[in-house]
Parts: structure tokens; sequence; C-alpha cells
């Protein structure tokens, strides 16, 4: 448990633990707005090992795949996005199929935000490095919404994203 925040493991991975660790440290340290949104309506993060990341709304709970990114403001990002989908749901707001392309939007501008922010406060990098990543997160953003990624119910699409999430913020 993490300020209210209950871990949970099948296999009882301390790699899950850890940077599951970490990254809410991250977000506590540097969007305190999110990190409350978090602590609020997200109170369950569990390793399940079904092969994606997603928002349980009846289990109230953030279920992460089998890998675990070793780049942490990746991984915060991602909790920051399935918390946003948390927070429609404690406001009624239905992820049925006519809303899931807003609720999606929103919840991958909410993730674009944070790791914008991360990248402007780094201060490893230069200026032009920064403008950089976010240049290319910003093309890596546009591409999501445009791809309707939300519309596959193929694990393999989510698995493409999360990939190409993670290749493009290496080295951040």
């Amino acid at each position: 448990m993490i300020d209210g925040i209950q871990l949970l493991s099948l296999r009882n991975n301390t790699v899950f633990f850890s940077h599951t660790e970490e990254a809410l440290s991250l977000i506590e340290e540097f969007d305190a707005r999110r990190y409350s949104r978090i602590k609020r309506h997200l109170p369950i993060i569990a390793h399940v090992e079904q092969g994606y990341n997603y928002y349980n709304a009846k289990a109230k709970a953030f279920y992460v795949e089998d890998f675990f990114p070793s780049d942490v403001g990746f991984y915060a990002a991602s909790i920051i996005h399935e918390a946003t989908h948390a927070y429609l749901d404690s406001r009624k707001i239905p992820y049925t199929k006519e809303a899931r392309q807003r609720h999606e939007i929103l919840c991958t501008k909410e993730q674009y935000r944070f790791i914008c922010n991360l990248i402007k406060i780094n201060e490893d990098l230069s200026s032009e490095e920064k403008q950089n990543y976010i240049n290319r997160y910003t093309r890596w953003f546009d591409e999501q919404i445009e791809s309707k990624w939300w519309e596959s119910n193929e694990r393999e699409m989510r698995s493409i994203q999360l990939k190409k999430i993670k290749d493009l913020l290496s080295g951040v």
C-alpha cells in the first residue's frame, strides 16, 4: 500500500512494486493535482499479466500488463491515463461505444500533458532537446488520435501503442 493505493501482483513481482512506487513518487513530486486524482479515484494498481494495460471500472483498478517500462516517466504517464478513466467513471460518464473516442482522447491528452511537463522540467536536457522531445511526442499524440486505436478490440493494437510510446520516450 502506498499512500492509500493498494498494489497487487499475481506473482509478487518485485519489479512491478518498485517501478510503481517510483512512478507514483514522480507524479506526487511533479504533478500534485494528478496525484490527488490517483489517490481519490484509483485505489488499486494490479499486475495481472493479461497482455495490456486498462482500467477496470467494476474493480476500480488499473490492470498492468506483464512488462514494466524501465522509463518511470512512461509508466507514470500510463498511470495518469488510467486514473483519468477512473475519474470519468467516478463522474458517472459511461464508457460506451459512443463515448469511447471522447474518453480516450481526454485520457491520452492527460498522458501527453504530463509527459510534456516532465520534459520541460528535465534539467539534463537543453532547450533544443526538450523541444525535439516535445515535437516527437506531439506527433505521436496526433498519430494516436488519428489512428483511433480504441476502436479496435484487438490486444495487438494496444501492444503496438504501448511499444510506440516506449520507443518514443526512451532516453527522456
